[in-house]
């Protein structure tokens, strides 16, 4: 399961880092992700243990 979420979560880093112009952008694109990848993970944890 881990190996799984890394990967997902570096795709989408990755493509957002490069999508944003601004460094103070990126700070709160990061901090966004990390919340939509926190928030992802409990569901598939939760959607894997049923």
């Amino acid at each position: 399961m881990e190996i799984g979420e890394s990967k997902f979560n570096g795709s989408s880093g990755s493509s957002s880092l490069t999508r944003t112009g601004g460094q103070a952008a990126n700070i709160d694109e990061v901090e966004r992700l990390n919340k939509l990848a926190s928030f992802q993970k409990k569901a598939l944890a939760q959607a894997l243990s049923c």
